[in-house]
């Protein structure tokens, strides 16, 4: 889980970051099916950073904390 809530900007470094921890998370079996690293408050300009980058499609997004860490049970 990542909470970007507190986060103004996401770098190069950043994306690369989050792709780093989506393919250390997430065998490559499970790639497309099961989402093991999920994100949540990201401000409106980092989602449209990450919609962009293709993130979206792959890591889901949650407004908030709580409905993220639910989400977990759920698969």
């Amino acid at each position: 889980m990542i909470n970007m809530g507190e986060l103004d900007t996401i770098t190069s470094a950043g994306i690369r970051a989050v792709q780093k921890l989506y393919q250390m998370y997430t065998p490559k079996e499970d790639r497309f099916k099961i989402a093991h690293l999920k994100l949540c408050n990201a401000p409106p300009q980092i989602y449209n950073v990450l919609g962009i980058t293709g993130f979206l499609q792959n890591i889901p997004m949650y407004e908030n904390l709580e409905d993220a860490l639910e989400s977990f049970g759920k698969e």
